[in-house]
């Protein structure tokens, strides 16, 4: 579609959502009613897994118009760093000095990739709209693994886009 006409980045998100509920719903809602109750905090988090998603996608594809597709998918992998300083705080998963060695050099790589010190024009907007959707991806990981016992992967999967989709409406 992109190459018929540019599009919004909010219009091809909303789409990709929309599409993922119409085909997970028919089964993920068979399972409701055999389903236990669910504590509150769980469809909360489900909720905030909807507006994180739309906003990952939403900056995603918008870092797409606005660089490379390089640029956009090497700061959107800023998720995996991400991931990794906040499962410790959030997972209750301990640091190693492993970890910390692996996201210096993971870093240090997009760095060198990027080379900030080279000037050129146009791929920071982009690099900035990929490095806001790594956080946005990062807290829908991190959400995901807290609630993850609750739902299945299905459920998971399915049942976000509702608010995701919500969330891209007006935009």
């Amino acid at each position: 579609a992109e190459r018929l006409s540019k599009l919004e980045p909010a219009l091809e998100a909303f789409v990709v959502f929309a599409v993922i509920l119409g085909v997970t719903a028919p089964f993920t809602w068979r399972g409701f009613s055999r389903a236990p109750s669910r504590p509150s905090v769980a469809w909360l988090g489900i909720a905030a897994l909807g507006v994180f998603d739309a906003m990952n996608a939403l900056l995603f594809f918008s870092a797409m118009q606005h660089t490379s597709l390089a640029i956009a998918v090497l700061t959107h992998y800023l998720a995996p760093l991400l991931v990794a300083l906040g499962a410790p705080a959030l997972l209750g998963d301990r640091w190693r000095a492993s970890t910390l060695a692996a996201l210096a050099l993971a870093l240090s790589g997009l760095v060198l990739l990027l080379e900030p010190w080279r000037p050129a024009a146009g791929i920071w907007r982009g690099a900035a709209y990929g490095g806001a959707s790594a956080i946005f991806f990062a807290a829908n990981i991190l959400i995901a693994k807290r609630i993850q016992g609750c739902f299945t992967r299905l459920v998971l999967l399915g049942w976000h886009m509702p608010t995701a989709l919500v969330t891209l409406a007006p935009v």
